[in-house]
């Protein structure tokens, strides 16, 4: 069996984010740096995919459950709803499954938070003179589509990672994606 490593593109400069609170059970998020978290399908940082994303990955995980996470241009926002008429009121309290009601695309993006199967490993690996991980010994997959690896804390390496089936890695290629890397394990 196939499987892989998803990665966030090296490239990607992350949008600072402060959490606002919830509203309707999503976290709501401000930033100032929307366009470049529309710009990209996969936060590796928090498990956070895109509604693009989501779509693919609710096929291969039907019953997961997901939450929502929505960022929000606060101040362009709260421009937009002045023109519209709507005052600068708390408009956390009008949240819908797609977003802030009445807020344009291009002030918001929604992520979800992947809750996928987590799988830790036996310490086998291959590492370097500075304890980071070069390549992963996994005797035995989860017979899973989608899960996360845990790695042992004695590595210096990240401590995560999604690993995705080669069905879900080539349904990921097939649509072009933003900003998702795929290693092979």
């Amino acid at each position: 069996m196939d499987y892989f490593i998803l990665e966030q593109v090296k490239n990607f400069e992350g949008a600072a984010a402060q959490k606002m609170g919830k509203a309707d059970g999503s976290e709501l998020y401000k930033t100032s740096k929307i366009a470049g978290l529309q710009a990209i399908d996969f936060i590796e940082k928090d498990f956070l995919i895109s509604d693009r994303l989501k779509q693919l990955f609710e096929k291969y995980l039907p019953y997961n459950k997901w939450e929502m996470r929505v960022f929000l241009d606060l101040g362009k926002a709260q421009a937009e709803l002045k023109k519209m008429g709507h005052g600068t009121g708390n408009s956390a309290n009008s949240t819908k499954k797609d977003g802030l009601a009445g807020v344009s695309e291009g002030l918001q993006a929604v992520f979800w938070k992947l809750e996928a199967e987590v799988y830790i490993p036996s310490e086998q690996g291959v590492f370097d003179e500075n304890g980071i991980l070069q390549d992963l010994c996994i005797s035995e997959m989860p017979d899973r589509p989608i899960f996360k690896i845990i790695l042992p804390e004695n590595t210096r390496s990240k401590s995560f990672s999604i690993v995705v089936h080669l069905s879900v890695a080539e349904s990921i290629l097939r649509r072009k994606y933003l900003g998702v890397n795929l290693i092979r394990l």
